[in-house]
């Protein structure tokens, strides 16, 4: 059967998906988003094997739902983000005269002497790090099989953002770091992207290999920060550029070049500040679906998520033990009368606490002297694998 995180992602396809396509750019009322949020949040209960009944208090703890006000901002601001990317999309926004604040990345077309150099193979989809781990490691075998560490081929990656906003490049090739740089970038895929050029503006390099989709996404389309703009260009004075494949690989997979390339562009962080950085820490503002969303829900999240490796009924009991869900003689009694709701180990009132923190004569529990509700609560909160 379907696991939780599984569940969770078709009632996000069948049900919040459907919200999101149209309710968003509708003028709604407070019993409007109300009864939105129950529906939400009646899906969601069923995704996970959770009663109905289920307290909305604790069904926010477990860190997986967010109210419809969530949604619609994150949809939202997806959209004004995705449209002030582009001329056309800006203009709109001032039509319309919303107000956004993501200011567009700077972007400088690909110099002309590279344009038809630089060639990005087509990029494998359905490649996500959570659903399609037998894919990712299938793609990067067949990647260290195919390039390795042959002559020619540069594998580049990138770290930061430090507190100053620095990022930190590095290219290696045949396991040896042969360019490194720090710069300032706006964000990770910028930061990729000066990595790539750096690896481009080697006389040596017929292959590059990058972990970041976005930045071959971005050379595909032909328009790189500035950065990686000068490097590209500053390369072309001294000669013609040869042609070089850029080419896409799942990150952290064991592809020996890619962590090389990590390790060496981590190493460079530890590196004291530059004397002119101002030491204030850049915080970036959430702009993306999944990034707002996911903000949401670690701030509602009080118990932490089931332990990789749980079986599909260890992790619905202990959902059920997070939300106080899980049957116990004290609930049974009220539907089958042969029941009377107490401990047959010590005659006490059986709920989920006693059933399975403090009963003293259960034998199948270990000895607990002073059983108490906090104990119990604590333990919930700092235990993914009861």
């Amino acid at each position: 059967g379907l696991r939780g995180r599984d569940a969770l992602r078709l009632a996000h396809a069948f049900v919040t998906s459907r919200i999101l396509y149209s309710v968003p750019y509708l003028r709604t009322t407070k019993q409007q988003e109300i009864r939105i949020d129950t529906i939400v949040r009646k899906a969601t209960k069923r995704a996970l094997g959770l009663p109905v009944a289920t307290s909305n208090a604790k069904l926010s703890a477990l860190g997986v739902i967010n109210s419809y006000q969530e949604l619609r901002e994150a949809h939202l601001v997806n959209q004004y983000t995705r449209l002030s990317q582009t001329a056309s999309g800006r203009r709109l926004l001032d039509r319309l005269h919303i107000q956004h604040e993501c200011t567009p990345e700077e972007t400088c077309r690909i110099p002309e002497l590279w344009r038809h150099k630089l060639w990005v193979p087509q990029l494998q989809h359905n490649m996500d790090t959570n659903t399609h781990e037998g894919r990712r490691e299938a793609s990067a075998r067949a990647l260290e099989h195919q390039h390795g560490s042959k002559q020619g081929v540069y594998y580049v990656d990138m770290a930061g953002q430090s507190p100053n906003g620095f990022y930190t490049a590095a290219v290696v090739h045949q396991d040896q770091c042969v360019n490194r740089l720090s710069f300032r970038a706006r964000n990770s895929a910028q930061a990729e992207e000066v990595a790539i050029a750096l690896a481009a503006s080697d006389l040596n390099s017929k292959v590059i290999v990058t972990d970041s989709r976005r930045a071959c996404q971005h050379y595909l389309a032909g328009e790189i920060s500035p950065l990686a703009y000068s490097i590209l260009k500053r390369a072309v004075r001294e000669s013609d550029p040869s042609p070089k494949r850029i080419v896409w690989t799942p990150a952290h997979q064991g592809v020996r070049g890619n962590e090389a390339a990590d390790a060496a562009a981590r190493a460079l962080t530890y590196r004291a500040p530059h004397p002119g950085s101002s030491g204030s820490e850049i915080v970036q503002p959430l702009l993306r679906f999944r990034e707002i969303l996911d903000d949401y829900c670690e701030r509602h999240r009080l118990f932490p998520v089931p332990a990789k490796g749980l079986s599909k009924a260890d992790e619905r009991t202990l959902r059920r033990l997070q939300t106080n869900t899980l049957l116990c003689p004290a609930i049974v009694k009220h539907f089958d009368p042969k029941i009377d709701g107490r401990c047959p180990h010590c005659g006490e009132v059986s709920d989920t606490f006693h059933m399975v923190w403090a009963c003293q004569k259960n034998p199948s529990l270990p000895p607990n002297p002073s059983p108490s509700r906090e104990a119990w609560e604590a333990a919930l909160l700092n235990c993914s694998g009861l």
